[in-house]
């Protein structure tokens, strides 16, 4: 049950023909040609790559050389198991280290409050820390243009 593969033409540039191999091609037959990976890392030359896909293509292709459900699993499995999320930009230690301090000066700011309240403290003391707290967040601010 040989399937018809339509080949890419004359001048199809080196990444068109290397898509279209992976895309048609076992994971066997692109190992034994050296053409896994992405694709500005292979180094082959056009010329070979249209002989690779006219061999791929050829009638009397050999079936294990044509792309099917296993070779989709295996490259799914291999994904997975290999290839890098991507994290996105991850905070500077000092970036972490004035967030923590913010939810610390929240904190004291409630239980002093809390105290003035209860005692009738002070209550200059949650001037200075709001005024201390308005710089951090503007500091993180202009750290994360």
């Amino acid at each position: 049950m040989q399937r018809e593969l339509k080949l890419p033409g004359q001048e199809s540039t080196k990444k068109e023909l290397i898509e279209w191999i992976q895309r048609n091609a076992s994971n066997k037959f692109l190992a034994r040609h050296r053409l896994q990976g992405q694709v500005k890392n292979i180094k082959s030359n056009v010329n070979q790559l249209q002989k690779i896909c006219k061999e791929l293509a050829a009638e009397n292709a050999q079936e294990e050389w044509r792309r099917n459900a296993e070779d989709n699993e295996q490259s799914i499995a291999y994904n997975q198991k290999y290839k890098r999320l991507w994290i996105g930009q991850v905070p500077t230690l000092s970036q972490l280290c004035q967030q923590k301090l913010l939810s610390l000066m929240d904190t004291y700011n409630n239980l002093v409050r809390t105290e003035t309240l209860t005692s009738k403290s002070d209550p200059r003391k949650l001037g200075s820390i709001h005024t201390q707290k308005q710089q951090i967040k503007r500091s993180l601010d202009f750290q994360h243009l």
